[in-house]
């Protein structure tokens, strides 16, 4: 794990100097809980992919959507565990 975070910050600092952010809005992007900020993005992928649907197949895709918001109230309350751990 501490070579992923160190290959991921490495790549986030080259690519501060190539597309001229600072590291700190690249780091923040990344943040301390890297496996649950992907996660979120995932979640909000997947509901805006769902409110997309032309079609709500019978009631699925609406409990799906609950199920997605539920999903990523979750990992905030996971985000806000971890930090009250420190």
């Amino acid at each position: 794990m501490k070579t992923l975070k160190v290959t991921l910050l490495g790549a986030a600092l080259i690519a501060s100097f190539c597309f001229g952010k600072s590291f700190s809005k690249v780091d923040t992007l990344i943040g301390e809980y890297p496996e649950l900020n992907l996660a979120k993005k995932s979640l909000d992928a997947a509901k805006a992919h769902l409110n997309k649907a032309d079609k709500d197949y019978d009631g699925h895709r609406k409990e799906a959507l609950k199920y997605t918001d539920k999903a990523m109230e979750e990992v905030d309350k996971a985000v806000a565990w971890a930090d009250k751990q420190k």
